[in-house]
Protein backbone atom coordinates (compact mmCIF):
# COMPACT_ATOMS: atom_id res chain seq x y z
CA UNK A 1 0.00 0.00 0.00
CA UNK A 2 2.37 2.56 1.25
CA UNK A 3 4.72 1.68 -2.24
CA UNK A 4 1.23 2.28 -4.28
CA UNK A 5 1.30 6.20 -2.58
CA UNK A 6 4.55 6.55 -3.40
CA UNK A 7 4.31 5.50 -6.73
CA UNK A 8 1.22 7.84 -7.35
CA UNK A 9 3.20 10.80 -5.36
CA UNK A 10 5.98 10.48 -7.77
CA UNK A 11 3.65 11.01 -10.81
CA UNK A 12 1.89 13.90 -9.27
CA UNK A 13 4.86 15.49 -8.98
CA UNK A 14 6.05 14.88 -12.58
CA UNK A 15 3.02 16.16 -13.70
CA UNK A 16 3.45 19.32 -11.51
CA UNK A 17 7.11 19.89 -12.97
CA UNK A 18 5.81 19.07 -16.26
CA UNK A 19 3.00 21.67 -16.53
CA UNK A 20 5.74 24.02 -14.83
CA UNK A 21 8.16 23.47 -17.54
CA UNK A 22 5.46 23.88 -19.83
CA UNK A 23 4.46 26.98 -18.71
CA UNK A 24 7.84 28.84 -18.00
CA UNK A 25 9.00 27.62 -21.50
CA UNK A 26 4.91 29.39 -22.85
CA UNK A 27 6.17 32.72 -20.89
CA UNK A 28 10.07 32.51 -22.12
CA UNK A 29 8.84 31.85 -25.49
CA UNK A 30 5.93 35.07 -25.73
CA UNK A 31 8.90 37.16 -23.65
CA UNK A 32 11.31 36.47 -26.82
CA UNK A 33 8.29 37.34 -28.61
CA UNK A 34 8.26 40.77 -27.28
CA UNK A 35 12.10 41.68 -27.52
CA UNK A 36 13.50 44.30 -29.99
CA UNK A 37 16.93 42.81 -31.63
CA UNK A 38 19.16 45.73 -32.50
CA UNK A 39 20.60 45.12 -36.22
CA UNK A 40 24.24 45.72 -37.21
CA UNK A 41 23.97 47.78 -40.50
CA UNK A 42 27.52 47.00 -40.73
CA UNK A 43 30.45 46.75 -38.73
CA UNK A 44 32.27 50.12 -39.86
CA UNK A 45 29.51 51.49 -37.56
CA UNK A 46 28.73 48.85 -35.35
CA UNK A 47 25.44 48.45 -33.34
CA UNK A 48 24.87 52.44 -32.38
CA UNK A 49 25.31 55.20 -34.93
CA UNK A 50 26.99 58.13 -33.03
CA UNK A 51 27.53 61.72 -34.12
CA UNK A 52 31.01 61.45 -35.58
CA UNK A 53 29.91 58.38 -38.00
CA UNK A 54 26.78 60.19 -38.61
CA UNK A 55 28.85 63.48 -39.90
CA UNK A 56 31.30 61.15 -41.85
CA UNK A 57 28.55 59.52 -43.60
CA UNK A 58 26.01 62.51 -44.05
CA UNK A 59 23.04 60.72 -42.14
CA UNK A 60 20.02 61.40 -40.57
CA UNK A 61 20.66 65.33 -41.44
CA UNK A 62 17.46 66.04 -40.63
CA UNK A 63 17.47 65.97 -37.26
CA UNK A 64 19.22 69.12 -35.80
CA UNK A 65 21.19 68.00 -31.98
CA UNK A 66 21.72 64.42 -33.40
CA UNK A 67 22.95 62.60 -31.12
CA UNK A 68 22.61 58.65 -31.93
CA UNK A 69 21.00 56.26 -34.07
CA UNK A 70 20.03 52.36 -33.77
CA UNK A 71 18.82 49.92 -36.15
CA UNK A 72 16.14 47.23 -34.22
CA UNK A 73 14.04 44.58 -35.85
CA UNK A 74 10.50 44.12 -33.96
CA UNK A 75 8.57 41.43 -32.70
CA UNK A 76 6.81 41.00 -35.66
CA UNK A 77 9.96 41.18 -38.05
CA UNK A 78 9.38 44.91 -39.31
CA UNK A 79 12.24 46.73 -38.75
CA UNK A 80 13.00 50.53 -37.48
CA UNK A 81 15.46 53.13 -37.13
CA UNK A 82 15.66 54.57 -33.49
CA UNK A 83 16.86 58.24 -33.74
CA UNK A 84 17.94 60.38 -30.31
CA UNK A 85 18.11 63.63 -31.06
CA UNK A 86 18.30 66.63 -28.44
CA UNK A 87 15.26 69.46 -29.01
CA UNK A 88 15.00 72.90 -26.35
CA UNK A 89 16.89 70.86 -24.13
CA UNK A 90 14.90 67.66 -24.45
CA UNK A 91 15.95 64.52 -25.52
CA UNK A 92 13.20 62.79 -27.83
CA UNK A 93 13.71 59.28 -29.33
CA UNK A 94 11.86 59.21 -33.18
CA UNK A 95 11.40 56.02 -34.68
CA UNK A 96 11.34 55.42 -38.66
CA UNK A 97 10.04 52.78 -40.47
CA UNK A 98 12.65 50.53 -42.29
CA UNK A 99 12.60 47.53 -44.92
CA UNK A 100 15.17 44.85 -45.28
CA UNK A 101 15.72 46.19 -48.67
CA UNK A 102 16.45 49.99 -47.28
CA UNK A 103 18.76 48.57 -44.76
CA UNK A 104 20.68 46.54 -47.14
CA UNK A 105 21.08 49.67 -49.25
CA UNK A 106 22.39 51.08 -46.43
CA UNK A 107 25.00 48.47 -45.49
CA UNK A 108 25.81 49.17 -49.08
CA UNK A 109 26.02 52.87 -48.93
CA UNK A 110 28.54 53.14 -46.15
CA UNK A 111 30.83 49.82 -46.94
CA UNK A 112 31.13 51.64 -50.48
CA UNK A 113 31.42 55.04 -49.25
CA UNK A 114 34.47 56.18 -49.86
CA UNK A 115 34.52 54.23 -53.66
CA UNK A 116 31.40 56.05 -54.33
CA UNK A 117 32.67 59.16 -53.63
CA UNK A 118 35.76 58.64 -56.19
CA UNK A 119 33.66 56.02 -58.51
CA UNK A 120 33.90 58.91 -61.11
CA UNK A 121 37.49 59.49 -61.41
CA UNK A 122 38.57 56.42 -61.33
CA UNK A 123 36.72 55.46 -64.00
CA UNK A 124 36.83 58.29 -65.82
CA UNK A 125 40.05 60.36 -65.18
CA UNK A 126 40.26 62.52 -68.07
CA UNK A 127 36.31 63.88 -67.01
CA UNK A 128 35.87 67.46 -66.05
CA UNK A 129 32.44 65.55 -64.67
CA UNK A 130 31.41 66.64 -60.92
CA UNK A 131 28.33 65.75 -59.26
CA UNK A 132 27.12 67.99 -56.80
CA UNK A 133 25.52 66.78 -53.85
CA UNK A 134 25.70 63.55 -52.16
CA UNK A 135 24.67 59.85 -53.82
CA UNK A 136 22.53 57.94 -51.38
CA UNK A 137 19.19 56.23 -50.29
CA UNK A 138 17.33 59.42 -48.79
CA UNK A 139 15.96 59.24 -45.42
CA UNK A 140 11.93 58.92 -45.04
CA UNK A 141 9.93 62.19 -45.03
CA UNK A 142 12.53 63.53 -48.06
CA UNK A 143 12.40 63.28 -52.11
CA UNK A 144 15.73 64.06 -53.99
CA UNK A 145 15.77 66.19 -56.83
CA UNK A 146 17.90 64.84 -59.78
CA UNK A 147 19.60 66.99 -62.44
CA UNK A 148 21.00 65.03 -65.88
CA UNK A 149 24.32 66.65 -67.08
CA UNK A 150 22.05 67.64 -70.15
CA UNK A 151 19.98 69.91 -67.62
CA UNK A 152 16.96 67.15 -67.23
CA UNK A 153 15.23 66.91 -63.90
CA UNK A 154 13.79 64.24 -62.33
CA UNK A 155 12.06 64.04 -58.89
CA UNK A 156 11.66 60.63 -56.60
CA UNK A 157 14.32 58.89 -54.71
CA UNK A 158 17.38 56.60 -55.06
CA UNK A 159 16.27 53.18 -54.38
CA UNK A 160 19.46 51.24 -55.37
CA UNK A 161 23.76 52.51 -55.77
CA UNK A 162 25.71 50.33 -57.80
CA UNK A 163 28.95 50.68 -58.93
CA UNK A 164 28.17 52.43 -62.29
CA UNK A 165 24.60 53.44 -62.20
CA UNK A 166 21.98 53.77 -59.47
CA UNK A 167 17.75 52.96 -59.65
CA UNK A 168 16.35 56.00 -59.46
CA UNK A 169 12.33 55.47 -58.77
CA UNK A 170 10.26 58.09 -59.90
CA UNK A 171 6.43 58.68 -61.60
CA UNK A 172 8.10 57.42 -64.66
CA UNK A 173 8.80 54.11 -62.30
CA UNK A 174 12.74 52.61 -61.97
CA UNK A 175 15.17 54.02 -64.04
CA UNK A 176 18.48 53.46 -64.15
CA UNK A 177 20.33 56.15 -64.52
CA UNK A 178 24.59 56.17 -65.09
CA UNK A 179 26.27 57.93 -62.77
CA UNK A 180 28.71 59.75 -65.60
CA UNK A 181 25.19 61.19 -66.67
CA UNK A 182 24.55 62.85 -62.89
CA UNK A 183 25.07 66.73 -62.66
CA UNK A 184 23.48 67.36 -59.03
CA UNK A 185 21.62 65.52 -56.38
CA UNK A 186 19.49 67.42 -54.21
CA UNK A 187 17.27 66.06 -51.02
CA UNK A 188 14.46 68.39 -50.03
CA UNK A 189 11.53 67.37 -47.59
CA UNK A 190 8.23 66.52 -48.87
CA UNK A 191 6.49 69.12 -46.97
CA UNK A 192 7.92 71.49 -49.89
CA UNK A 193 6.10 69.54 -52.60
CA UNK A 194 2.34 71.07 -52.75
CA UNK A 195 0.00 69.61 -55.63
CA UNK A 196 3.19 67.66 -56.53
CA UNK A 197 4.61 70.67 -57.35
CA UNK A 198 7.96 71.48 -55.63
CA UNK A 199 8.09 75.17 -53.60
CA UNK A 200 11.65 75.91 -53.74
CA UNK A 201 12.85 78.11 -50.65
CA UNK A 202 12.55 81.88 -50.97
CA UNK A 203 16.57 82.98 -52.18
CA UNK A 204 15.79 86.17 -49.75
CA UNK A 205 14.90 85.09 -47.08
CA UNK A 206 17.19 86.79 -44.65
CA UNK A 207 16.17 90.05 -45.76
CA UNK A 208 12.88 92.30 -46.24
CA UNK A 209 14.24 95.13 -48.57
CA UNK A 210 16.60 97.55 -47.00
CA UNK A 211 16.10 95.59 -43.74
CA UNK A 212 17.44 92.20 -42.12
CA UNK A 213 15.36 89.64 -40.99
CA UNK A 214 16.09 87.61 -38.02
CA UNK A 215 17.08 84.62 -40.22
CA UNK A 216 21.11 84.30 -41.46
CA UNK A 217 22.90 82.19 -44.24
CA UNK A 218 23.62 79.01 -43.74
CA UNK A 219 27.37 78.29 -43.53
CA UNK A 220 28.76 78.97 -47.34
CA UNK A 221 25.83 80.61 -48.77
CA UNK A 222 25.95 83.46 -50.18
CA UNK A 223 24.24 86.16 -52.00
CA UNK A 224 24.89 89.27 -54.41
CA UNK A 225 22.97 92.15 -54.24
CA UNK A 226 22.00 95.12 -56.32
CA UNK A 227 19.79 98.10 -54.99
CA UNK A 228 18.79 101.15 -57.06
CA UNK A 229 21.08 99.39 -59.35
CA UNK A 230 24.20 101.89 -57.71
CA UNK A 231 24.16 100.03 -54.43
CA UNK A 232 25.71 96.52 -54.53
CA UNK A 233 25.95 94.40 -51.60
CA UNK A 234 27.85 90.77 -50.99
CA UNK A 235 26.80 88.41 -48.35
CA UNK A 236 28.49 85.31 -47.01
CA UNK A 237 27.16 82.97 -44.41
CA UNK A 238 30.63 82.49 -42.38
CA UNK A 239 28.99 79.79 -39.92
CA UNK A 240 25.29 79.19 -39.72
CA UNK A 241 25.07 81.85 -36.82
CA UNK A 242 27.58 84.64 -38.49
CA UNK A 243 26.81 86.04 -41.76
CA UNK A 244 29.35 88.86 -43.30
CA UNK A 245 28.36 91.24 -46.14
CA UNK A 246 29.07 94.52 -46.99
CA UNK A 247 29.19 96.60 -50.52
CA UNK A 248 29.48 100.25 -51.75
CA UNK A 249 27.65 102.44 -53.91
CA UNK A 250 28.71 102.48 -57.88
CA UNK A 251 28.10 106.11 -58.71
CA UNK A 252 30.11 108.35 -61.69
CA UNK A 253 32.24 110.79 -59.86
CA UNK A 254 35.17 111.82 -60.56
CA UNK A 255 36.58 110.85 -57.50
CA UNK A 256 35.37 107.42 -56.96
CA UNK A 257 36.49 106.23 -53.78
CA UNK A 258 35.92 109.76 -52.00
CA UNK A 259 32.67 110.17 -53.70
CA UNK A 260 31.38 107.06 -52.95
CA UNK A 261 29.30 105.40 -50.08
CA UNK A 262 30.95 101.70 -48.49
CA UNK A 263 28.82 100.06 -45.95
CA UNK A 264 29.93 96.96 -43.41
CA UNK A 265 26.94 95.21 -42.09
CA UNK A 266 27.82 92.04 -39.84
CA UNK A 267 25.16 89.75 -38.02
CA UNK A 268 25.34 87.08 -35.17
CA UNK A 269 22.48 85.05 -35.39
CA UNK A 270 21.27 84.18 -31.52
CA UNK A 271 18.42 81.62 -32.35
CA UNK A 272 18.32 80.10 -35.64
CA UNK A 273 15.45 77.53 -36.20
CA UNK A 274 12.67 76.60 -38.42
CA UNK A 275 9.85 78.47 -37.29
CA UNK A 276 11.62 81.60 -35.83
CA UNK A 277 15.13 83.03 -35.25
CA UNK A 278 16.72 86.20 -33.94
CA UNK A 279 19.48 87.83 -34.27
CA UNK A 280 21.73 91.08 -33.63
CA UNK A 281 23.53 93.06 -35.66
CA UNK A 282 25.06 96.28 -37.33
CA UNK A 283 25.26 98.92 -40.34
CA UNK A 284 28.45 100.97 -40.74
CA UNK A 285 28.45 103.33 -43.06
CA UNK A 286 30.94 105.49 -45.09
CA UNK A 287 30.06 108.72 -46.25
CA UNK A 288 31.45 110.22 -49.06
CA UNK A 289 33.47 113.39 -48.14
CA UNK A 290 31.80 116.82 -48.64
CA UNK A 291 33.55 119.23 -46.65
CA UNK A 292 35.08 119.20 -43.16
CA UNK A 293 31.38 120.05 -41.32
CA UNK A 294 29.60 116.88 -42.94
CA UNK A 295 29.34 113.50 -40.77
CA UNK A 296 32.04 110.94 -41.92
CA UNK A 297 29.97 107.64 -40.65
CA UNK A 298 26.70 106.74 -39.83
CA UNK A 299 24.55 103.52 -39.17
CA UNK A 300 22.74 101.65 -36.33
CA UNK A 301 22.94 98.93 -33.95
CA UNK A 302 19.82 96.77 -33.79
CA UNK A 303 18.34 93.44 -33.04
CA UNK A 304 15.52 92.00 -34.69
CA UNK A 305 13.18 88.89 -34.94
CA UNK A 306 11.45 86.56 -37.07
CA UNK A 307 8.66 84.81 -36.32
CA UNK A 308 7.08 81.95 -39.02
CA UNK A 309 8.41 79.69 -41.87
CA UNK A 310 10.10 81.50 -45.09
CA UNK A 311 6.38 80.96 -46.43
CA UNK A 312 4.44 83.78 -44.34
CA UNK A 313 6.58 85.76 -41.28
CA UNK A 314 6.29 88.37 -39.18
CA UNK A 315 9.54 90.39 -38.58
CA UNK A 316 10.34 92.93 -35.31
CA UNK A 317 13.76 95.26 -34.84
CA UNK A 318 14.46 97.77 -33.12
CA UNK A 319 17.99 99.68 -33.75
CA UNK A 320 20.39 102.83 -31.92
CA UNK A 321 21.26 104.98 -35.03
CA UNK A 322 24.02 107.00 -34.61
CA UNK A 323 26.38 109.57 -36.39
CA UNK A 324 30.03 109.73 -36.12
CA UNK A 325 29.45 107.31 -33.30
CA UNK A 326 26.96 109.95 -31.44
CA UNK A 327 24.39 107.41 -30.84
CA UNK A 328 20.67 108.82 -30.78
CA UNK A 329 18.49 108.99 -27.14
CA UNK A 330 16.03 106.96 -28.46
CA UNK A 331 15.28 103.89 -30.65
CA UNK A 332 13.87 103.23 -34.22
CA UNK A 333 11.57 100.67 -34.23
CA UNK A 334 10.88 98.07 -38.00
CA UNK A 335 8.25 95.94 -38.36
CA UNK A 336 7.31 93.95 -41.67
CA UNK A 337 6.52 90.95 -43.21
CA UNK A 338 6.15 88.50 -45.95
CA UNK A 339 3.19 86.44 -47.30
CA UNK A 340 4.39 83.66 -50.17
CA UNK A 341 0.92 83.62 -52.55
CA UNK A 342 2.31 81.53 -55.25
CA UNK A 343 5.43 79.46 -56.27
CA UNK A 344 7.00 82.18 -57.16
CA UNK A 345 5.56 85.23 -55.97
CA UNK A 346 5.44 86.96 -52.67
CA UNK A 347 4.32 89.89 -50.72
CA UNK A 348 6.76 92.37 -48.96
CA UNK A 349 6.01 94.87 -46.34
CA UNK A 350 8.78 96.74 -44.85
CA UNK A 351 7.97 99.79 -42.35
CA UNK A 352 9.70 102.05 -39.91
CA UNK A 353 8.89 104.37 -36.87
CA UNK A 354 11.98 107.30 -36.46
CA UNK A 355 12.47 108.92 -33.11
CA UNK A 356 11.84 113.05 -34.22
CA UNK A 357 9.85 111.73 -37.54
CA UNK A 358 6.14 112.05 -37.42
CA UNK A 359 4.78 110.33 -40.27
CA UNK A 360 5.96 106.60 -40.39
CA UNK A 361 7.90 105.30 -43.39
CA UNK A 362 5.95 102.20 -44.81
CA UNK A 363 6.39 100.37 -47.93
CA UNK A 364 4.77 97.64 -49.74
CA UNK A 365 4.98 95.86 -52.65
CA UNK A 366 5.86 92.37 -54.91
CA UNK A 367 8.83 89.89 -54.59
CA UNK A 368 9.32 87.49 -57.58
CA UNK A 369 11.41 84.48 -57.49
CA UNK A 370 13.22 81.11 -58.57
CA UNK A 371 15.78 79.10 -56.52
CA UNK A 372 18.65 81.49 -56.63
CA UNK A 373 17.09 84.84 -57.89
CA UNK A 374 14.46 87.45 -56.82
CA UNK A 375 13.40 90.57 -57.71
CA UNK A 376 11.81 92.88 -55.66
CA UNK A 377 9.26 96.06 -57.12
CA UNK A 378 7.92 98.05 -54.45
CA UNK A 379 6.79 101.56 -52.98
CA UNK A 380 8.03 103.80 -50.44
CA UNK A 381 5.63 105.79 -48.93
CA UNK A 382 4.55 108.00 -45.38
CA UNK A 383 1.71 107.16 -43.30
CA UNK A 384 -0.33 110.46 -43.10
CA UNK A 385 -0.60 114.07 -44.97
CA UNK A 386 2.18 113.56 -46.97
CA UNK A 387 1.16 110.11 -49.10
CA UNK A 388 0.71 110.26 -52.24
CA UNK A 389 -0.18 107.12 -54.26
CA UNK A 390 1.41 104.87 -55.49
CA UNK A 391 4.76 106.46 -54.01
CA UNK A 392 8.86 106.18 -54.49
CA UNK A 393 9.67 103.19 -56.70
CA UNK A 394 12.15 100.63 -55.60
CA UNK A 395 13.73 98.23 -57.17
CA UNK A 396 16.17 95.57 -55.99
CA UNK A 397 17.71 92.19 -57.49
CA UNK A 398 19.44 89.32 -55.56
CA UNK A 399 21.15 86.51 -56.95
CA UNK A 400 22.01 83.69 -54.16
CA UNK A 401 24.59 81.31 -54.33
Amino acid sequence: MAKKCSNTSFLWLLMVLLIVCTGLCRVSNAFADTKEEVIVVSEIVGEVIDAEEREKFRLFEAYKGFKSAVFLRLPDSSYVAEVTYEEEGKEIKMRLSQSEKSIESLQNYIEHYEEQEEIIWEKYPESDVTIKGTLRIPEPGYKQILTTQDGSKLIGRIVEIEKDEIQFESKLGKLAIPIMEIREIKEVSVSLFKEGQYWFPNPNSTRLYFAPTGRCLKKGEGYFGDYYLFFTMIAVGVTNNITLSGGMSILPTGDFVENNIFYFTPKIGLIQRDNGALSVGAMMVKLPSFGDSAASSVGILYSVGTLGGQDRSITAGLGYGYVDWDFADKPMLMIGGESRVSRRVALVTENWMMPGVDQPLISYGIRFFGEALSVDFAFINTLGDGMFFPGIPYIDFVFKF
